[in-house]
């Protein structure tokens, strides 16, 4: 049907959204899972009803076919036949807390399993995420995907400007035809019935009140909807399916002359939209159409929730670490193994672990934004990722010490390998541990503590320094338990780009003494980050999505007590802050502005930060280049304090004259002007619903550089994804991390940045985080101006190289020539970021996929390892070639040109 005829047309799009997990736990979602789902398989093979859209995502069926692989068939067989769409995610993510590496896996994966079922749906469909970034149609693009429909994060001034249809495109250029759903994923869910919210199970459909809502919905799609023909998704939130949907749809056709309505998936929307504008496919209605640039982070009629970025963060930690382990250190691990002609560990294994990942990376799970059930299974998950990822580690390391290693001949002896994740070079202070056994084991007599000889591979000797020893100590590994002497050590770790280097150590006949304390009465502390370091509390009675401040209670800040010399290492200092504050907020009394009863009784909680220096030796501070420093620091305390914000404040010298956040798939500049906070009147404020001010937060993966006149200043944490540019009282700015947000509720109304509920008021104790928190920060100056220079000392000190003793196994062969420290990959000095090194299916090949994060074009050759010979592009899917023809490698090297924020990958054919 076309616009010619004058009749709008509605395309009915059944389905149920459907989070595994979110105010209920999995376990109570997935029996009424099975339950909608066996509904949905009868009626529409009975044909009661025409078609199903499972949500756009394919965990689950996983979900349903575990405890009924029966239905494996039939689902297939409805998929085949068009009546069920299927993917192309397998979990709905968040798009800023999964890196975009995780977001390609999530594609590749759903497509991957909905191929397997019948075929993919290939709608970029996100209907509840938190947000959109800049960068998502160039990765939806990369994935055959063209199309994008969504609910939050449209800019009022975009909807008002050009309407519910767009063309979004990415900065590298890439573009998707995107459509706003106004009225969100459930315009029609509960058609018929009293209330879009409860239950209305056996109760008969009202044919006036779902006209009445037919008509409420074309009134409010028709102002920014500027074709004749609206989808109108026929669902919500866990809604069981509808049997009498079809009825319900034939009479409104027949009682009703506003819009003639037809059953239909997303793609048939875009196909009769596209018919609507007489254009021959969806492709030439996009070019038609207004084109924006940038991320979707608007408020238009729908919350954005933004504050998610720092709900639970320990749960952001945990992902830091599980995103930072398999795709930095185990798939480029594997990817050596086989460059180096070793077996791997089964693909199957590793994907266990990205799909446990992906799972937790669905938005109500990362987010934080679930009860404590939901995030107590995320946890466990994450630990089951460190645990197959370190072991796969361990395994891939025998593999390499029974067949390339050797013995050292020294018997008192062990051999450290230290892996380097980055593609350039790495000088790195390390620390180690190695065991040596002692005879007769368990019960032999300790062995005494000797001085170390540590040598690089060249045979060349090292410095060691924080030497440490215990006996007797105890290793435990697989099929391995051994008594012995223990030793930690710190070296100077100088490693090629992805690649392995191997030191011995081994003990010499002089005795070790072991000192005890270290005097402190030289204790000189870096005077720079004592004026930079600020810690700020401000209370919060908001939730698991959004902040609620009470700027009546003001700002408590730290007072920093001490400064110590750290015991452990000449390099390091402990700062001692109290922070006094109330223990909690009573929200009844703040509502009624009772600003002093309110406040709970004050409590005063020590905060601890570790700096250690990141030179090389404790000596090298003379030799770094003048006015440059790098930190890393470990800020740790118990939480005492409720209904709260923590931030940490790295206060900057001088105004600064860009802000460059490592966001995602991309460097972006941000203002360098705070921006005031908007704030409703007081907490009875009752606006219209979304309800909900503009948040002056922003999203960051690593870190924050500001480009100030004479210097570049960095300020980064590992799983520390909101920041805040800030103006201080005495007219000093800086950037604030968020440490912590204690809540008590997933979802409160009455918040000074939103007022309206964002979910059921459930209590969420575990989110007030009462527990030992630790944080990882990075801080430093460089004299420089060079921002890539900065993003890599940033990315060196959050995810270091990988330090561990070499297994103990039986020696197949000896290979000591071999080249283990050659490059997988060297990117040299050019500007680009590694985001995956993983082996392929074929036992001959590797994929290397790499981001151009600049808004220059960037030229240049690209070193990797001799073996390999051929490279084939390839699209995002890691399958497809962008041309037939291949490029020879010669030499080792790889001639690249990157247009700008553009993402390539290659297949690398090994000899």
């Amino acid at each position: 049907m076309s616009s010619s005829d004058g009749v709008q047309l509605g395309i009915v799009v059944p389905h149920s959204h459907w989070d595994r997990a979110w105010y209920l736990p999995f376990q109570a979602y997935r029996l009424r899972l099975v339950e909608m789902l066996l509904d949905v398989l009868r009626w529409l093979e009975e044909g009661t009803l025409p078609l199903f859209v499972l949500d756009g995502q394919t965990v689950l069926l996983e979900d349903v076919f575990a405890v009924k692989p029966e239905l494996k068939s039939r689902v297939q067989s409805l998929v085949e036949q068009g009546k069920i769409k299927i993917g192309p995610w397998y979990t709905m993510p968040d798009l800023f807390l999964a890196r975009p590496e995780s977001l390609i896996r999530n594609l590749q994966r759903g497509i991957e399993m909905s191929d397997a079922l019948g075929g993919a749906s290939r709608m970029g469909y996100v209907p509840d995420s938190f947000g959109h970034f800049a960068q998502l149609p160039q990765i939806l693009n990369g994935m055959g995907i063209s199309q994008f429909l969504f609910m939050r994060g449209m800019p009022e001034s975009l909807r008002d400007g050009t309407g519910a249809l767009f063309q979004w495109r990415a900065p590298n250029g890439s573009s998707v035809l995107a459509v706003f759903l106004r009225e969100g994923y459930f315009p029609l869910g509960a058609l018929g019935q009293e209330s879009f919210h409860g239950r209305y199970d056996g109760l008969s459909a009202d044919f006036s009140a779902a006209e009445q809502r037919l008509n409420q919905t074309l009134e409010r799609l028709q102002p920014v909807q500027k074709h004749s023909v609206f989808v109108l998704p026929a669902g919500g939130d866990h809604l069981p399916a509808r049997s009498d949907l079809a009825e319900v749809v034939s009479h409104l056709n027949k009682s009703q002359s506003a819009a003639k309505l037809e059953f239909g998936s997303f793609e048939s929307f875009f196909e009769r939209l596209t018919e609507s504008a007489n254009c021959s496919t969806p492709d030439a209605l996009m070019q038609n159409l207004t084109a924006y640039e940038g991320d979707l982070l608007g408020q238009a009629d729908h919350p954005l929730l933004r504050n998610v970025l720092s709900a639970r963060v320990d749960l952001k930690q945990l992902n830091h670490k599980a995103q930072a382990l398999l795709i930095g250190l185990v798939e480029p691990l594997l990817a050596w193994s086989r460059i180096h002609q070793l077996e791997s560990v089964d693909s199957a294994l590793l994907q266990c672990g990205w799909d446990a990942l992906m799972k937790n990376h669905a938005h109500d799970d990362i987010c934080g934004c679930s009860v404590d059930e939901v995030h107590l299974d995320d946890v466990q998950r994450f630990h089951e990722i460190f645990a197959l990822g370190e072991e796969i580690i361990t395994r891939q390391l025998e593999r390499a010490t029974a067949t390339l290693w050797g013995e050292w001949p020294q018997r008192r002896s062990s051999k450290v390998v230290v892996f380097n994740p980055h593609p350039w070079p790495v000088e790195q202070r390390v620390r180690a541990r190695v065991l040596l056994p002692d005879e007769g084991g368990e019960f032999s007599e300790p062995s005494k503590a000797r001085r170390l000889s540590l040598k690089n591979a060249a045979g060349e000797e090292l410095e060691l320094f924080d030497v440490e020893s215990h006996c007797k100590d105890i290793r435990s590994r697989y099929l391995e338990t051994t008594w012995g002497r223990s030793y930690q050590f710190s070296f100077k770790a100088s490693v090629p780009a992805l690649s392995v280097q191997l030191y011995a150590v081994s003990e010499t006949e002089q005795e070790l003494s072991l000192f005890g304390a270290r005097s402190r009465e030289t204790c000189n502390p870096p005077k720079e980050l004592i004026e930079a370091l600020e810690i700020q509390w401000e209370a919060d009675v908001g939730d698991g999505y959004s902040f609620a401040p009470v700027p009546e209670l003001g700002i408590r800040t730290a007072q920093l007590e001490l400064v110590e010399q750290s015991d452990d290492s000449e390099n390091e200092f402990i700062f001692n802050y109290i922070l006094e504050a109330p223990a909690d907020i009573n929200k009844v009394l703040a509502a009624r502005g009772e600003w002093t009863a309110c406040q709970g009784p004050l409590q005063k909680m020590k905060i601890e930060v570790r700096a250690r220096s990141a030179d090389c030796s404790g000596a090298a501070q003379a030799d770094r280049k003048f006015g440059e420093s790098a930190w890393a620091l470990t800020v740790s305390y118990t939480n005492v304090l409720s209904d709260c914000r923590i931030r940490l404040l790295s206060v900057l010298p001088d105004k600064p004259l860009r802000l460059v956040a490592d966001a995602q798939a991309r460097w972006e500049d941000h203002a360098t002007e705070p921006v005031p906070q908007e704030l409703w009147p007081g907490p009875q404020a009752v606006p219209r619903y979304p309800g909900e001010k503009p948040y002056t937060v922003h999203h960051v993966n690593d870190g924050i550089v500001s480009v100030l006149p004479t210097e570049l200043r960095t300020f980064a944490g590992a799983g520390l994804h909101e920041f805040e540019y800030v103006m201080l009282p005495d007219g000093r700015s800086a950037k604030a991390l968020t440490l912590q947000r204690s809540v008590a509720s997933l979802s409160v109304r009455g918040g000074r940045i939103r007022s309206c509920q964002a979910g059921p008021q459930r209590p969420t104790p575990d989110a007030q985080l009462l527990k030992p928190l630790s944080f990882r920060v990075v801080w430093g100056v460089l004299n420089s101006q060079e921002v890539a220079r900065a993003f890599r000392q940033m990315k060196e000190l959050l995810e270091p190289v990988w330090v561990q003793e070499a297994p103990v196994v039986p020696v197949l062969k000896k290979n000591l020539g071999a080249n283990l420290s050659e490059s997988i990959v060297d990117i040299h000095s050019l500007p680009l970021q590694l985001m995956a090194l993983k082996p392929c299916q074929s036992p001959d090949e590797i994929v290397v996929r790499l981001l151009n994060p600049t808004g220059g074009e960037v030229s240049g050759t690209v070193t990797v390892h001799g073996r390999c010979v051929a490279a084939t592009e390839l699209r995002l899917d890691d399958q497809t070639p962008v041309s037939q023809s291949n490029t020879q490698i010669n030499g080792g090297k790889l001639d690249v040109v990157f247009a700008p924020y553009e993402i390539k990958t290659w297949k690398i054919s090994l000899c």
